[in-house]
């Protein structure tokens, strides 16, 4: 399915599309896009039930599963819920391994609105997992050494440390 409802509406320039409503603007270096329907933008989120919470997870998984989210090698697997702004959080593994990426390449988010969804964000890029080259074994060193090794650093401040995962880093 589509984003926009009249695909004959839909007017571009450079790399922004908009059918005079909703935006999509194309992150080309990143291969990004993100969708913004601004009249959907719901101001106080945190005072929704946890039962409407709940609907909304869900409703986040519709509408990816409606817009070919789940498509690609690798896999896009429920990382969490900000309930601030009713985002629902969607990352890719590949191996059972989470993918890091700060330029939002390796994650989906669904911001949903007041009756349908407000924001969506999402690579638009097929991620070829097969990678050519020899494969070897990596013995990593324990969270706790990690912690103990970032926690010495002085531009490192422990208290800003939240999770010690093992995960891929896309460059």
């Amino acid at each position: 399915a589509a984003l926009f409802q009249d695909s004959g509406a839909v007017k571009s320039e450079g790399n922004t599309y908009t059918d005079g409503s909703s935006v999509i603007e194309m992150d080309t270096e990143n291969k990004v896009l993100e969708y913004v329907n601004p009249s959907q933008e719901r101001t106080n989120p945190e005072d929704l039930s946890s039962v409407k919470r709940a609907g909304l997870i869900q409703d986040s998984f519709n509408f990816i599963n409606d817009h070919a989210g789940w498509t690609g090698d690798g896999a896009y697997y429920f990382t969490g819920y900000n309930g601030e702004s009713a985002t629902t959080n969607f990352s890719l593994f590949v191996d059972n391994l989470q993918v890091y990426n700060e330029n939002g390449m390796a994650d989906m988010s669904v911001t949903e609105g007041i009756e349908a969804v407000y924001k969506y964000m999402r690579p638009y890029f097929r991620l070829d997992t097969d990678v050519p080259g020899e494969k070897k074994e990596e013995t990593l060193p324990s969270s706790y050494s990690v912690y103990e090794e970032l926690s010495s650093n002085p531009n490192v401040r422990a208290e800003d440390i939240q999770e010690i995962v093992p995960g891929y880093h896309m460059t």
